[in-house]
């Protein structure tokens, strides 16, 4: 058996902000945390899953994937996050992630959405396009049941590139493979 490899495209918080979202990491494992929470470099927001391969991402797939990063337009947006929400296993296991709802993730999802414009525009199928997206940042995958969702004070940040990435299944390892700035673009002004 080979190892796996996960494609994703994906936003990071600066890290500054991972740090901040780290904090909640640790007052998780103070509250009974079973797995080792997710390190403030891994820390991200998945937008679309292109996913899992046996010995590499297919060099096809990759093309598509990168053809479709340059031809966004999109400029930075602001995200914040402010719930800190369980998600429960049929197991009895369960995860943590920090949740953005409301205005505070409306360019998010709009971002989220042009970018499954473009990948069903380069030939990407319907199980590579996320048409259900809840933006939220886990944290800890491996957590005791918790009963109830907090709000705090809101985790955000500027969101100004956007990632391809390897996800090294089982290794704890994400490999960028590419990654395009969003742009302001400049306004143009007349003297008439």
């Amino acid at each position: 058996m080979g190892r796996y490899h996960d494609a994703y495209y994906l936003i990071y918080p600066p890290p500054a902000v991972a740090a901040r979202a780290a904090q909640w990491n640790r007052r998780l494992q103070a509250t009974g945390g079973i797995g080792a929470p997710m390190p403030p470099e891994r820390l991200h927001i998945t937008l679309h899953a292109l996913g899992r391969f046996e010995h590499g991402i297919p060099h096809d797939l990759l093309h598509r994937a990168r053809a479709v990063g340059q031809t966004l337009s999109d400029e930075p947006f602001d995200v914040a996050l402010d719930v800190l929400q369980p998600h429960h296993g049929e197991d009895g296991s369960g995860s943590m992630a920090l949740v953005g709802r409301g205005p505070a993730v409306l360019a998010l999802r709009r971002f989220q959405r042009n970018l499954g414009d473009a990948m069903r525009r380069m030939g990407f199928s319907t199980d590579q396009i996320r048409m259900h997206f809840s933006p939220h940042m886990t944290l800890d995958y491996a957590h005791p049941r918790l009963s109830a969702t907090k709000t705090i004070a809101p985790i955000a940040w500027q969101v100004t590139q956007l990632f391809l990435v390897d996800s090294l299944y089982g290794q704890g390892r994400h490999e960028v493979l590419a990654r395009w700035p969003l742009s302001r673009r400049q306004q143009v002004f007349s003297d008439w």
